[in-house]
This record gives C-alpha cells, sequence and structure tokens, in this order.
C-alpha cells in the first residue's frame, strides 16, 4: 500500500498528472483512514486542476467538503471551489455559492462586480470594510455622491495662475486665481477614474494618473483622451516620457503626437527618472538609461533585489531594496558614469547597531543591510 503512494507522488512530482491521478485513486482503493483518503483527494484535485479538468476537480473538492471533519477545513475547500469556479470555469453565480459557504466576502463582491451587479458588490465589500478604493469606484459608478477630501496639489507654473487637485473619489478639480472659480473635471466628463493619485501639469495639458489609468486634459477646453494602465511619467519641458506595464512612451506636446520606444529587449521599469540627456527607467530588478540625444539604450544594470528610487547625487542613484516578500533589504546604488560603471550593482557593507565602517571602493552599487555580521 505505501509503495502505491510512493508510485503516485512519483508520477505528480513528474508532472505526469493523467498517470498521478489514476495511481492515487487506486491508493485511495487501499486506504481506511479518512485523513489519508481527504489527502490523497487534494493532491487528486490539484492535478485536474493543471490539466485544466475544473469540472473534475470541483467534483473531487466537493466530495472532501462532504467529508470534511471540522468548520474551518470545510470552509477552506468550500473557498477552493468557489476560486475554480470563478477562475477556471467563469461560472461566477456558482463561485458567489460556494464563496458564501466559506465565509468569503470580499470574493462574493469581486464575482458581483464581474456579473455587473455593482449595487451587490459595493454591499459586500461595505461589509469586509475594504478595499477603500473599491468601494469608491463602485460608488461612483452607481452614482453615489459623497465628499471627498483633495489630496494632491499641483500648481500650474505656467501661466502662475491655476492650481489643480486630485481627490480619492471626486475626480480632478482647478482653481483658477484670478477669478477664483472651481472648474471640475470627473469620470463622466471623460477622466479615466475619479481616483487621483497623480498630477503632471504641462505648457498645454494636464496628465492624470488614475486608479483606471492615465488621463491627458487640454487646458484649454478641458477636452480629455485616455490611455491605458500607467506606472509613472515625467516631463522634460517639451516631451512627456511614459512606462507602462513594460512599454516606453513619449508625447511631444510642440506637434502633439506621440510614439512608442523600442527598449532594445532591454527591460523597462514601472517608475522613470529625468536627468539630463538620459530617461531613466527603473523598478524590479533593473535600471535602463535611454539616451535621448542618440536615442539608444546605452546603459543598463541588474540588481538581486527590486528597486524603489530615493534619490540621485552628482555620480549615483540611490535606491531602497525590497525582496520577493516586500521585506526592506537595506540600501542600494547605481553608478550612472561611464567610466565607473564597468560593475554598476555591488554590495555596501552591512551595519549594525555600532559604528559603521568606511565605504567599500568607490564603484559598483553598495547594499546597507541591518544584519549582525558586519565585521
Amino acid at each position: 500500500m505505501e509503495a502505491q503512494g510512493k508510485i503516485a507522488g512519483y508520477y505528480g512530482e513528474h508532472r505526469d498528472y493523467e498517470r498521478a491521478v489514476k495511481e492515487y485513486q487506486a491508493f485511495i482503493d487501499m486506504l481506511e483512514d479518512p485523513g489519508r483518503i481527504q489527502s490523497a483527494r487534494w493532491y487528486i484535485a490539484q492535478y485536474y486542476g493543471h490539466l485544466g479538468q475544473f469540472s473534475r476537480e470541483i467534483d473531487v473538492r466537493r466530495d472532501m467538503y462532504r467529508d470534511a471533519t471540522d468548520r474551518r477545513t470545510a470552509r477552506d475547500i468550500a473557498r477552493r471551489i468557489g476560486d475554480v469556479y470563478r477562475n477556471g470555469l467563469k461560472d461566477y453565480q456558482s463561485a458567489i455559492e460556494w464563496f458564501e459557504r466559506g465565509g468569503a466576502l470580499d470574493r462574493m463582491a469581486e464575482c458581483y462586480e464581474l456579473l455587473g451587479d455593482y449595487q451587490k458588490a459595493l454591499e459586500m465589500y461595505r461589509k469586509v470594510g475594504k478595499p477603500r478604493r473599491k468601494i469608491i469606484e463602485l460608488e461612483s459608478k452607481l452614482g453615489i455622491e459623497r465628499e471627498y477630501s483633495l489630496a494632491i496639489v499641483e500648481a500650474d507654473t505656467f501661466n502662475g495662475r491655476d492650481v489643480w487637485f486630485g481627490s480619492e473619489g471626486g475626480g480632478l478639480w482647478r482653481f483658477d486665481g484670478s477669478s477664483g472659480e472651481w472648474l471640475s473635471i470627473t469620470s463622466n466628463d471623460g477622466l479615466a477614474s475619479n481616483i487621483i493619485d497623480r498630477i503632471l501639469v504641462t505648457k498645454k495639458h494636464v496628465w492624470v494618473k488614475t486608479e483606471q489609468g492615465l488621463s491627458r486634459i487640454r487646458k484649454t477646453d478641458s477636452q480629455v483622451w485616455n490611455y491605458g494602465y500607467t506606472a509613472d511619467f515625467a516631463y522634460d519641458g517639451r516631451t512627456v516620457w511614459i512606462v507602462a506595464k513594460g512599454h516606453f512612451a513619449k508625447y511631444d506636446e510642440d506637434t502633439d503626437t506621440d510614439e512608442e520606444v523600442g527598449s532594445d529587449s532591454l527591460p523597462v521599469g514601472n517608475s522613470i527618472l529625468l536627468d539630463g540627456e538620459y530617461a531613466w527607467t527603473f523598478g524590479w530588478h533593473y535600471v535602463s538609461g535611454y539616451n535621448v540625444k542618440s536615442q539608444t539604450w546605452d546603459k543598463h544594470g541588474r540588481s538581486q533585489y527590486s528597486l524603489r528610487f530615493l534619490v540621485s547625487d552628482m555620480d549615483f542613484f540611490w535606491f531602497a531594496n525590497v525582496d520577493v516578500f516586500g521585506a526592506p533589504q537595506g540600501i542600494s546604488r547605481f553608478v550612472r558614469i561611464p567610466e565607473h560603471a564597468d560593475h554598476p550593482f555591488r554590495s555596501m557593507p552591512t551595519t549594525h547597531s555600532g559604528p559603521c565602517r568606511p565605504p567599500i571602493p568607490e564603484h559598483a552599487v553598495h547594499l546597507i543591510g541591518a544584519s549582525n555580521d558586519a565585521g
């Protein structure tokens, strides 16, 4: 009997899922212990999922739900069945029924939203009490009005008069310093979303990063153009540079034209910084530099950690390092001067509660950690 279980496990480890299912089914026929039967069923259900046989996966998990010996296990199985209905079969109504058994109100809300029942989705999200932005988004779709605080402020330095405000739910607002009048621009006027994350004011336009993508508003008549998802953007006085989901693009305000810029197979990050002749993108593990004059990508480097930009100086970019779990992993720096950039990333010395030792040689990226083995 034990040999049969090992055979089944062998085929599962080697991703021969069809054979693994048959061997586990044969193994179950030999078992009497309910706990071991449930464990074997778990593997069978997993392998049916890998094979894309979602109806069979659900059948197995239903048997597991029926034979669950405690409420917590039953709830976990019910949630998994709901996941298969939602993600595998796209049967959102059935998913809701199983999520209700599993007490997963947030997942019920997601399914109601996918069904277009925004009122019911809003009720579920409110019961959970989060996510706040999703609640605001649904209230906007349903035309529910309430007060939202103005949180983001950007002055129009080109006309020296207007000030633009963004809110988390109330859209975009402009205050005219000459007349004292307020102008509101919301999703009803074409704005991608009423949840504003960032505002950039240029000569001709106001660029707004929203929860649902990028919006560009012409200042003369408030006409709105919407783009897809945007991670970050920057302005050099003529061109707006944009990074979005691995794409790098630019918008020329003088000619009112946009163009996607190829990345020469280099990774494009989720943040952008303009620095003299270069437009830099960074994020995840990479830094890539685009030479604006030569229109080439001629600087790049890779770190072992995801990067979050902090500050820059004459020679370096400084980043906070984050691991795959989101935990901080010290500070790094990227050498952007060509003659110093033979090894653009290298570790800084670690530190402890005692005195810090001097930096190691002036090249590469240095990592400042927090371990006790600083030496």
